[in-house]
């Protein structure tokens, strides 16, 4: 994916400001880029320091690449969609917006603001409202302040954001996420579907225990016994116990030795 610039007029701050400008990564599919240009062709503006990758479609956003974002000094992440109801690839802007929502979940359980992450739906015949949500979003950010200074500054926020990363690598995410379409919409070979919201609760209840799983291999790169892995990411003794049994049966960790009667565990690595 690479940035592709709209003929949208960015603001330009005056050298004398010294007010930190958020970095806003955005996405937005070949369509509704389109609003973007009609709002350059309008002589609207929206704020300079935003880049928008382009995706055949919306649908195409993953997960990692948000988290990969936010990691690589972007304050926030918008999203410039189809309407609902006119995306060129029929549920393609729901598949995105499933995304988006669980992205923005995922951020907060990693106790971050969800609303680092926003999305409108783009309409060429209302490209105002367009440059309008993002010139908002930017306002939003400035009040949170960034990101990155805030990862730099806090060593526990550097370990949050690394279980992240696991989240968006982990199988049973990636596969719920993929049969969304399957479970919700479609059905399965008997016609039933399962309710959106027990699709939704079943989502944040995975992305929680793999992010808490992210927390604990992140503290088993050296052996470690699951007291003080408790101490280091504030999850209970017993809870970290309970997920690294499940991590040794997910061969994702092992027990290394045994010292002062206390076990020591420690990631499996590949390879």
């Amino acid at each position: 994916m690479k940035p592709v610039t709209h003929t949208t007029h960015p603001q330009s701050a005056s050298s004398g400001e010294s007010e930190h400008v958020p970095k806003i990564l955005g996405f937005t599919c070949d369509w509704a880029g389109f609003a973007l240009d009609y709002a350059g062709m309008q002589r609207m503006s929206y704020p300079a320091d935003i880049a928008f990758i382009n995706l055949r479609c919306s649908a195409r956003f993953d997960l990692a690449d948000g988290v990969q974002a936010l990691t690589k000094g972007a304050d926030g992440l918008f999203f410039a969609l189809c309407p609902l109801g006119d995306c060129h690839y029929e549920p393609g802007n729901h598949h995105a917006l499933a995304r988006i929502n669980h992205l923005a979940d995922l951020l907060e359980i990693a106790g971050l603001r969800r609303d680092r992450v926003a999305f409108y739906h783009a309409d060429t015949t209302y490209a105002f409202g367009l440059a309008q949500a993002i010139n908002g979003f930017e306002e939003k950010l400035k009040e949170f302040g960034t990101l990155s200074s805030q990862a730099l500054g806090r060593p526990e926020l550097v370990l949050r954001v690394a279980a992240m990363k696991r989240v968006c690598t982990s199988e049973p995410v990636r596969w719920l996420l993929s049969k969304e379409l399957e479970l919700v919409r479609k059905g399965n070979v008997f016609d039933e579907k399962l309710d959106p919201q027990d699709y939704d609760t079943m989502i944040k209840h995975i992305l929680r225990e793999e992010y808490e799983k992210g927390l604990i291999l992140e503290n088993l790169k050296e052996p470690c016994s699951a007291v003080d892995v408790a101490e280091a990411t504030g999850i209970p003794a017993h809870r970290v116990f309970e997920l690294i049994v499940e991590l040794e049966r997910e061969t994702r960790a092992r027990l290394d030795k045994i010292r002062k009667e206390r076990p020591l565990y420690v990631e499996v690595v590949d390879g």
